[in-house]
């Protein structure tokens, strides 16, 4: 439903660019999240290139994701399916108390599909649509006793039930107008409705704060592919994309101010309710030319897409108590006062902001001999930023650098030995750009030191402080908001890295191959993050952090947050990968990678990574480690089994034929974590506790156990004609039901 987890590829986390048809499906805030969502009932394949690509693709370091959508043909095609999931058939969640309630984990997807001509070699069409719903439930760890002492309904304790309501829709044509042109049009739609939605809902945090969550998609595109002549085609491709998402206050959201007590629970209102909005539209435009001459297939092209996004932040206060009673207190009236703290946004959350991405591409797949084919080439990427706000009483803020010097050559060969050309040598080599996350724009933007809404902060002695539960309706007298700001490095410039791999095929039978390979990425001028605005005082920590002071290097300003791209990181792969293809009965894939990815750059923009900062903003090399995504051993396996039997009995023919047993074995080292502290240790008020590690404790050093799971489907064919057919499907995943 549009948001990946947690894929390394090239030792970067999530820096994926995904593509529909060849344009642009990527989400621009952060890294690795498509734009539209896409059901895979219209999917006619997904192509996957990583580390050595032409120059054809790029917005990356890390990998594409291409996926080709389905179309009509002259024979109709159709299918129809329910899959369906209870709660009975799961295992109960092994983190559970044995004394709570399993929550509910249905799933239901209803798809139906079909396709064909309306005209004979001439017109086709293709539809689908799609419905799931599925029960994603967060654990309650408040105990029962402290949700009746707050008064709360004692079905507070209950596991939430955040549920998904997704509806996917495709419809296709494609026209061949003549022998020479073939035009191609589709439209796809998502709808997904979330109640019960809270990114931190579960454990302490209850179902009051939860909400609505609202998410549309809509895309629609055009491809036309001509034929100029035998050496000449040449395809257009034109799209616009749209992705809404908002929140809403609904049933199960509670009014009022976000109540936590510290230590015991997190309820009130929600802290993402009401207006928060997030939209973006993107129009493209892309054409590839290709000339074939002699031993030469030559290409260019280019593309450009429009980023046009609207953004608004959510708005709440919120009133923190130390004690149960506390709150009792001031809910009874006794002492309206009694909280610790209390704080809320205010001012206007809107803004919209323009991008711009573009690119253009040369290369040549050359084929000097029977048994080489070389591929070399150049692109060029710019990436036009949103602008800024020249009235910030920051420099850094008042304008945004574009890089322009973003050029990437390509060079790669296979090379087959020998007459039988059974053994085949791969390289490639080559620089490759990602394309920058347009939220670290919308930050500079927001918190530029003319804040247009603001964080005001008060404890029970602070003058304005409100009394319980009452909240601002306009700023206090004489405050004006946080001089903290968010700014970008006038030197900013965009990622990259230089790749390479060498790989060697050999055939061992017809339908088996082996491929040992060797992968390499350095990364360089990776996003980081530092308060440039605080000063050493003089002392430092056991392990040689400085702890600062209170003095600045840029007077009458608070902390200042800068984006610097200054980060490297190194990966280092190798993979043994045998692959057997379908050949009596049976096709079989198994890939085995040892890798190690380390970096000095701790994540931010990242779906997996929120807020990380540097530990010492004065060393970087205090955060060179294992990178987040740093995976030292992954194991796959996957199969299909359709065994054939003949026997002189039909009915036997019957039962022991048309059977099909897929299977998939996943295991790898365990995810690394980052070991935070109780309290900021160096003086640096932007780097929470969370991110402040202990003395003398590296950066990612905490590594889970290994996870390991079996995967598995049962499926059984019907015929019922030559061209109809009934299939009934059983699948598991995770069948030990290991403890991962």
């Amino acid at each position: 439903f549009g948001v990946p987890r947690k894929i390394n590829a090239n030792g970067f986390n999530g820096r994926i660019y995904y593509e529909l048809d060849g344009s642009n499906n990527t989400e621009s805030d952060r890294v690795g999240i498509r734009l539209i969502p896409v059901s895979d009932l219209y999917v006619a394949e997904v192509q996957q290139v990583s580390n050595g690509f032409a120059p054809e693709f790029g917005n990356t370091v890390g990998a594409v994701f291409n996926t080709i959508t389905k179309s009509g043909a002259n024979d109709f095609h159709g299918e129809g399916a329910y899959l369906f999931r209870r709660t009975d058939f799961s295992a109960r969640p092994k983190l559970l108390s044995s004394t709570a309630l399993v929550p509910e984990v249905n799933v239901d997807s209803y798809s139906v599909d079909g396709g064909g001509r309306i005209i004979k070699d001439k017109l086709f069409f293709f539809g689908a649509f799609e419905h799931v719903k599925r029960d994603l439930p967060g654990v309650v760890t408040v105990s029962a006793a402290n949700i009746a002492a707050l008064g709360l309904p004692a079905s507070y304790g209950d596991p939430i039930p955040f549920r998904q309501s997704v509806y996917f829709y495709m419809g296709k044509g494609d026209w061949q107008i003549n022998a020479k042109n073939r035009l191609s049009m589709r439209y796809l739609h998502h709808a997904n409705d979330s109640p019960y939605n809270n990114s931190t809902i579960g454990q302490t945090f209850l179902t009051s704060q939860s909400y609505a969550f609202v998410d549309r998609s809509h895309v629609g595109a055009v491809q036309l592919v001509s034929i100029v002549n035998d050496h000449i085609v040449n395809e257009f491709r034109m799209q616009v994309a749209y992705r809404g998402q908002h929140n809403d206050p609904f049933a199960g959201s509670a009014t009022g101010p976000v109540l936590t007590v510290s230590g015991i629970a997190n309820f009130g209102g929600p802290t993402f309710g009401g207006l928060r909005v997030y939209e973006e539209t993107t129009p493209e435009l892309a054409d590839n030319f290709s000339y074939l001459r002699g031993s030469h297939s030559l290409k260019f092209g280019f593309s450009t897409h429009a980023i046009r996004d609207t953004q608004v932040q959510a708005t709440y206060a919120q009133y923190n108590f130390p004690t149960i009673a506390a709150y009792l207190a001031a809910v009874n009236g006794s002492a309206p006062m009694g909280y610790s703290s209390f704080s809320q946004i205010v001012g206007n959350p809107a803004l919209s902001y323009n991008s711009l991405f573009t690119n253009f591409f040369a290369q040549d797949s050359w084929k000097p001999v029977r048994n080489l084919t070389v591929t070399y080439g150049l692109r060029y990427d710019l990436y036009q930023m949103p602008a800024a706000d020249k009235t910030s009483p920051f420099v850094y803020s008042q304008n945004f650098r574009t890089d322009k010097n973003n050029f990437g050559p390509r060079l790669g060969f296979a090379y087959g030995l020998g007459k039988d050309q059974k053994t085949v040598i791969r390289a490639s080599s080559g620089i490759f750009y990602d394309s920058p996350q347009t939220d670290q724009y919308r930050r500079a933007i927001s918190f530029n030191g003319n804040p247009a809404f603001f964080t005001v902060s008060a404890t029970p002695a602070t003058s304005f402080a409100p009394s319980f539960p009452n909240a601002f309706t306009a700023p206090p007298a004489g405050v004006t908001g946080s001089t903290d700001i968010f700014t970008i490095s006038p030197d900013f410039a965009n990622l990259y890295s230089i790749n390479a791999n060498f790989s060697v095929t050999r055939e061992l039978t017809q339908t088996t191959a082996l491929t040992a390979s060797y992968l390499y990425t350095a990364g360089k001028r990776l996003p980081v993050y530092r308060n440039i605005n605080v000063v050493p005082g003089g002392t430092f920590l056991a392990d040689g952090r400085p702890i600062f002071g209170t003095a600045r290097y840029y007077a009458g300003l608070g902390n200042i947050t800068s984006a610097e791209s200054a980060g490297t990181s190194t990966y280092n792969g190798l993979n043994l990968t045998l692959r057997k293809q379908l050949a009596r009965g049976y096709e079989v894939f198994t890939t085995y990678t040892w890798s190690h990815a380390i970096d000095d750059a701790p994540e931010q923009n990242n779906i997996d990574a929120g807020s990380n900062l540097l530990s010492d903003p004065t060393n970087r090399r205090r955060d060179r480690a294992n990178s987040l995504t740093d995976k030292r051993h992954v194991f796959n396996m996957t199969g299909v089994l359709t065994p054939e039997f003949k026997s002189d009995h039909k009915a036997a023919n019957y039962l022991l034929n048309h059977n099909r047993l897929s299977f998939g074995i996943v295991a790898s080292s365990g995810d690394l974590f980052n070991m935070g502290s109780t309290r900021v240790l160096n003086g640096d008020s932007t780097e929470s506790s969370t991110y402040q590690r202990p003395l003398f404790v590296g950066r990612d050093t905490i590594r889970a156990g290994y996870a390991a799971e079996i995967n598995a489907r049962y499926s059984r064919l019907f015929p019922v004609t030559e061209r109809k057919s009934v299939e009934f499907l059983a699948e598991t995943t995770n069948l030990g039901n290991r403890l991962n």
